[in-house]
């Protein structure tokens, strides 16, 4: 293992501490992470300096510019999150591909868009960064790349570069700052708003696998005329995720009324809803259930038998100590509500449960008490209260269990 100290050392020491134990440390030994000191050359903090001159001493030293870590990420995304210019211009002569992905399929570019580094992504652009990029979660491209903003500028100024003329003293209207600047990945979390919501919620252009092949679909749990329930294969990963995003727009909308309604941030209503904020954790999440399942949990989608949409999933856990089927999740996609498919996925449910072999003696859910559209359903489907629900504490609005026995 590489001493604590000196990868400490070359990442965040002084210039010339950091060359010095470049070039006496031991250069084959790995970090935990199974780094070599390339990786924290390449990360040295950008205010430090000297991480081009230590990442050159190192590979006098013997250690590949190209090398992967256990994540499958080379030294080229270290440099890159740290803002390391010359580091990254350096890595990629050096043999470091712009394009390679690491084990959740995410490249450089895809970090750069996250931390609102335009100027590295236009130079990761420049050195021939793709954007036809998909997670290894459902093979959906990262949100950033469908920013608006971020599409208008490239599409004016294609790869420009953004060198500019020193400031000013002066504050500069957002209006007359370049497109780029006014891109803020994933930083825009932070703001808040009905606007903000609903962009965040509705950030893809177009849904891939928006629809179950029949080939695909396997057994048919509940339906009706229109619509039928069947476990959704791994590539419907990203129209799950829409449609949880939607999820926690709606816990948004009936809450408008109250006076901090305004004042909340996308990432905060998917922590009020129980959502992953994060695309690719929840991209993960989604696809591993579908793709391996959980012994205790199982996912069922509502599908219009003549375009195969998906219309509404319904995400079901099993408490075997206490008997019982827990809803977690429920959503039938806007448009088409009222039309039977939330009593499908029910049903569906149960009927799937059973034939696991689950022993349940009821069915729960919690819903907040200011979601009466949901709570009058759930009443119509012989839900009653059930006393105050566990591990959900809210300073925002209060929560009720649901329970229904089977």
């Amino acid at each position: 293992m590489v001493n604590k100290d000196e990868f400490t050392l070359v990442q965040n020491g002084s210039k010339n501490k950091a060359m010095e134990v470049a070039w006496r440390a031991d250069v084959s030994l790995r970090n935990s992470h199974g780094q070599s000191l390339m990786f924290a050359a390449a990360g040295r903090a950008s205010n430090k300096g000297a991480a081009l001159e230590t990442c050159r001493i190192l590979q006098k030293r013997g250690l590949e510019a190209y090398a992967v870590d256990r994540y499958n990420q080379t030294a080229l995304f270290a440099a890159v999150r740290e803002g390391n210019g010359e580091c990254v211009d350096w890595l990629v002569s050096e043999g470091c591909n712009v394009n390679h992905a690491d084990r959740v399929g995410e490249t450089p570019l895809c970090i750069a868009f996250r931390n609102s580094q335009m100027e590295m992504v236009f130079k990761l652009l420049g050195h021939g960064a793709s954007l036809d990029v998909k997670d290894t979660y459902g093979g959906r491209r990262p949100p950033f790349f469908a920013n608006p903003i971020f599409r208008k500028a490239y599409t004016e100024q294609g790869i420009a570069t953004v060198e500019e003329p020193k400031a000013k003293r002066r504050r500069i209207a957002q209006a007359e700052q370049p497109l780029w600047k006014r891109f803020r990945g994933d930083l825009a979390m932070r703001c808040s708003g009905p606007k903000v919501m609903c962009e965040w919620a509705y950030q893809d252009e177009e849904v891939p696998d928006d629809t179950i092949p029949t080939e695909k679909r396997g057994d048919v749990w509940a339906e009706t005329g229109e619509y039928e329930c069947v476990v959704p294969p791994p590539e419907s990963t990203a129209r799950i995720r829409v449609l949880e995003r939607e999820f926690v727009l709606d816990h948004a909308d009936c809450l408008a009324d109250h006076p901090m309604h305004l004042a909340m941030a996308p990432d905060e209503w998917a922590d009020f809803s129980g959502v992953p904020v994060s695309e690719p954790d929840a991209h993960k999440i989604i696809h591993y259930l579908l793709k391996q399942g959980k012994p205790a949990e199982l996912m069922l989608a509502s599908v219009h038998k003549e375009t195969r949409a998906i219309r509404g999933y319904i995400h079901l856990g099993y408490l075997e100590k206490d008997q019982i089927l827990e809803i977690a999740y429920l959503k039938v996609q806007r448009g088409f509500q009222r039309q039977g498919v939330a009593k499908l996925l029910v049903d569906a449910g149960i009927k799937l449960a059973a034939s696991k072999g689950w022993s349940c003696k009821e069915m729960t859910l919690n819903v907040t008490l200011r979601n009466l559209p949901a709570i009058r359903f759930y009443e119509s489907q012989g839900f009653k209260p059930g006393g105050p629900p566990k591990r959900l504490k809210s300073a925002f609005a209060e929560w009720m269990s649901m329970r229904k026995p089977l």
